[in-house]
């Protein structure tokens, strides 16, 4: 592995502007109050009083990414389920908790667009028991694949770089897939300085597997929500200017003019007076929020079109059935994207630990929250039936599948109704995906 080649040097160019996007990614998908630097997201405050003000509108601000992450990651692991009918594989895998690294593997893949892992036997140390000792693991921190020149597709090492407890210096591993060795470095002032030597070259045993959600033109990686970091920032500072604007709208301002007696003192137990015919005291009415609010709204609908969120994602703002059946599926496509990629790597990862433990390798399967999947679909039933392209027996038929009661039990309470509209159905299934 010639780690100077000119290909690879400038791949490793730009890991540090990518390694800090993927740590302000991760920050905001999962934190209430990512850490940002207000001074390049809002004009310089240069009084005490706008410093203060700053401080008070920013303790009440929040992201909105830790809820775009949840409402993700709820419905795209609804179960994690594997095939197979021999005991021995049951038992192990559940030990595995394959529901756990399911969850582990969704958040690099969603906010850096790749995630990795790698099974292995771990050797007991001495007095240390040695049944279980075959582990799965997650790989941790920054994820880069190093390509051949000239072809993105031939991937022959993987790059991992995780910031050390002094947060000044990196570790980086380099996985060499062909050479099947692994580079470390333990402590590098830059997360690219990969022509130092390194400080420790050993067989890699076991190679690790990863998948990538997304790419970009030189093959690399690229997260939803490292692609989405512009809107988040813009969302949460429109919150900050909308904390100011209605604190200085929140009354009406009086407004003085002309003089006024002198040791007059304006307050709660005290009046200004006048007997100047010039003096003059009127109030100005609280401005009107209407257009800052209407441009918050629609950044929050570009947040949740970007992020293919359900229709309830978005702002309070009436949405069409059209538009609600549209989001819903958006969203739920996504979560079967994801759900699919996840379903592979953990595929690889279950049957490289059933090669270790001399079992049969079987296939894992990752199924979106069956509760989202079942509004989509039943609110597509009901439009297909109000354009009279189900018939009732039809659309009934097919919403009974997600219910505890049969078709002839619908029917016979539809039946009891004079007329049936989409509407009458869409109650009886309890809205049916209004988001």
């Amino acid at each position: 592995m010639d780690l100077q080649d000119a290909y690879i040097r400038a791949q490793l160019s730009g890991v540090k502007n990518r390694l800090d996007a993927y740590a302000e990614a991760l920050d905001w998908a999962t934190q209430d109050k990512p850490v940002l630097n207000w001074a390049t997201l809002l004009p310089p405050m240069t009084t005490i009083e706008g410093i203060e003000a700053l401080q008070r509108y920013t303790k009440l601000a929040g992201g909105i990414g830790r809820d775009v992450y949840q409402e993700r990651l709820w419905g795209t692991l609804g179960s994690v389920g594997w095939g197979g009918t021999d005991p021995r594989v049951d038992e192990r895998l559940k030990a595995l908790d394959l529901d756990g690294l399911a969850r582990q593997a969704f958040t690099p893949l969603l906010c850096g667009g790749i995630a990795a892992g790698v099974a292995y036997r771990d050797i007991p140390g001495p007095g240390e028991p040695a049944e279980n000792s075959t582990r799965v693991d997650i790989l941790s921190g920054y994820l880069q694949p190093l390509a051949e020149d000239g072809n993105s597709a031939d991937i022959w090492a993987l790059y991992q770089c995780t910031t050390n407890p002094d947060g000044k210096t990196y570790r980086v591993r380099v996985y060499d897939l062909e050479e099947r060795q692994l580079y470390e470095w333990n402590r590098l002032s830059a997360p690219y300085h990969l022509g130092l030597p390194p400080t420790s070259v050993d067989p890699l045993s076991y190679l690790p597997r990863f998948v990538m959600a997304a790419q970009d033109e030189n093959g690399l990686p690229v997260g939803e929500f490292v692609q989405g970091l512009s809107l988040l920032r813009d969302e949460i500072t429109k919150q900050v200017k909308l904390f100011r604007m209605e604190e200085a709208s929140s009354f009406s301002m009086l407004v003085l003019s002309g003089p006024f007696d002198e040791g007059g003192q304006l307050g709660p137990n005290g009046v200004l007076q006048s007997n100047d015919p010039a003096a003059n005291a009127t109030r100005l009415p609280p401005g009107d929020l209407t257009v800052m609010q209407s441009q918050h709204d629609r950044t929050l609908e570009r947040i949740r079109r970007r992020f293919a969120g359900r229709a309830r994602l978005t702002s309070g703002r009436n949405l069409s059935g059209e538009a609600i059946a549209e989001a819903n599926q958006m969203a739920l496509n996504a979560y079967s994207d994801y759900a699919r990629i996840l379903s592979r790597l953990l595929t690889w990862l279950v049957g490289d630990y059933c090669d270790l433990e001399a079992i049969d390798p079987v296939t894992v399967e990752v199924t979106v929250n069956r509760e989202a999947y079942r509004n989509s679909r039943i609110t597509e039933i009901i439009t297909l039936y109000e354009k009279g392209l189900l018939s009732l027996d039809m659309a009934v038929g097919e919403i009974s599948k997600f219910f505890s009661f049969s078709a002839e039990q619908i029917q016979s309470f539809l039946a009891s109704r004079s007329t049936v509209t989409g509407a009458d159905v869409q109650r009886l299934f309890g809205g049916g995906g209004n988001g």
